[in-house]
């Protein structure tokens, strides 16, 4: 309730991209260098530690969005068909991690990617 909640979805997916960045060494095909392997596991760490402080702040919205943007009636489907939406994206991140990433010099190229989609996500916010 203090930050509303479009600065809700903007503090996350700044989050988001910033530990993605720092995860990745950068954001690769505009700033910084990709990781390397062996190096940086401090980076990786702490990239990760802020991922996971952006997730509540989507986990949360769902039942703000459905109490402000629904009627009564339909808040509990609109609600569950975003935290559903959610596990759905979790379940994609599984599929496409594993076909992306094939032996471990591809993990610094994953990691690029997702600092790439998490800035465009940020931008788009």
């Amino acid at each position: 309730n203090r930050l509303g909640l479009r600065r809700t979805i903007v503090f996350g997916s700044l989050l988001l991209m910033i530990g993605s960045a720092v995860k990745s060494g950068g954001i690769p095909w505009i700033i910084g260098t990709s990781l390397q392997k062996g190096q940086g596991d401090w980076r990786v760490y702490f990239g990760f530690f802020l991922v996971g402080l952006s997730q509540p702040l989507y986990q949360c919205t769902p039942a703000l969005l459905s109490a402000s943007w629904f009627p009564e009636k339909e808040r509990t489907l609109a609600t569950g068909v975003a935290l559903n939406s959610n596990q759905l994206g979790i379940g994609c991140a599984f599929i496409f991690g594993s076909l992306l990433v094939r032996t471990s010099d591809d993990i610094p190229d994953y990691f690029g990617l997702l600092s790439f989609l998490a800035t465009v996500t940020f931008v788009g916010c």
